[in-house]
């Protein structure tokens, strides 16, 4: 190579490193541009009590993406822009798909969408940016690599190391030019650093599809996890005496959510361990680890007994002898797994 090629081949290098550094942004860049795009949502149950928090950001003028399990089961959505203290109310939900965990949300106003990209962008290595609001904290940021793609036929999500925890669900993942990539939807508990995002692309398909798509998918991908351990009997007692109205809560020990609880309540006499009743329950509400669900339950046979704890009370002019000691016997639980299609994964709540 002649000495005149060199330099020209140095100069084209200059150049191309240049023009590198002017199309990637830092980090900062990348907030201030999109701190007008990006929201804090809350939904609230049907007696306006907060059923959860999380993120989410314009695609177009009148349109919010979050992960459907920010809004499941809502009777109320409101947003709160990162950069602004208003509250607006959503409108509607426009279309959703459980299997992928990304909701459509319609609002009023002239709002600035943030640039997304329609294609997969997945070069591992390349470094990331995640912004949401975890813990309630608005306008968080954190940065990291792509890690990994993961496919499941229609299922397309980044494995990411950028840190992002509960409040996070439905916030823009950005690439370097500041486009965004994927939206951040779970983290892998009891690990380092091992988070997902739904590709971006993903989010015009669900547009197309209309107002509920659930992509095939294969029966591979759902591996159902069950258990019977970790579920505890907490304050069972007599509620209506005479009645026999019976109250009791179960509560989750495990370190998963669960659902779909089967149990059996089996009651017997303290003295003699004779069974003097069982009952058996099927719970499908979720029970996120460490709370508990109460209950209440007439159980006319138990009207003649109290429960070991309670104080002897009169029954047709009669003071009862008897002493009830409760066993809890569960027979099966499910655990819940990512809407996704990955079953090691729980999703941010």
């Amino acid at each position: 190579m002649t000495k005149t090629r060199l330099t020209c081949f140095l100069v084209l290098a200059c150049l191309l490193v240049q023009v590198n550094a002017a199309i990637a942004k830092t980090i900062s860049d990348i907030y201030k541009e999109s701190k007008n795009s990006i929201v804090l949502l809350i939904a609230y149950d049907r007696n306006n009590i907060p059923l959860s928090l999380g993120s989410g950001f314009f695609v177009d003028a009148n349109h919010i993406v979050t992960n459907y399990h920010v809004i499941d089961g809502a009777s109320r959505i409101v947003y709160q822009i990162i950069d602004s203290k208003n509250t607006n109310e959503v409108k509607s939900i426009t279309g959703f798909s459980k299997n992928l965990d990304l909701a459509l949300l319609e609002v009023s106003g002239n709002n600035k969408p943030l640039r997304i990209s329609k294609v997969l962008y997945g070069e591992v290595g390349k470094k990331v940016v995640a912004i949401g609001n975890p813990k309630g904290l608005t306008g968080s940021v954190s940065e990291g690599i792509i890690s990994g793609v993961r496919k499941h036929d229609s299922f397309v999500f980044l494995q990411i190391t950028a840190p992002i925890s509960p409040g996070s669900s439905g916030g823009p993942l950005f690439n370097e030019d500041g486009e965004v990539i994927g939206v951040t939807t779970m983290t892998l508990r009891d690990s380092q650093n091992i988070n997902f995002a739904v590709a971006s692309h993903l989010i015009f398909e669900l547009e197309k599809k209309g107002k509920n798509w659930e992509p095939t998918v294969p029966n591979s991908v759902f591996k159902p996890k069950k258990g019977s351990t970790g579920i505890d009997l907490i304050e069972p007692r007599v509620t209506n005496i005479p009645g026999g109205q019976f109250a009791w809560s179960i509560s989750n020990k495990t370190s998963n959510t669960v659902k779909n609880i089967a149990y059996i309540l089996v009651f017997r006499n303290a003295r003699s361990g004779e069974v003097l009743h069982y009952q058996a329950f099927k719970d499908p509400r979720e029970l996120p680890p460490g709370l508990s669900i109460r209950n209440t339950e007439w159980m006319d046979a138990l009207d003649h007994y109290q429960v070991r704890g309670e104080s002897i009370y009169p029954h047709s002019e009669r003071s009862l002898y008897g002493y009830v000691l409760v066993e809890l016997r569960v027979l099966s639980y499910d655990i819940v797994e990512s809407k996704i299609g990955v079953d090691v994964l729980d999703l941010i709540r």
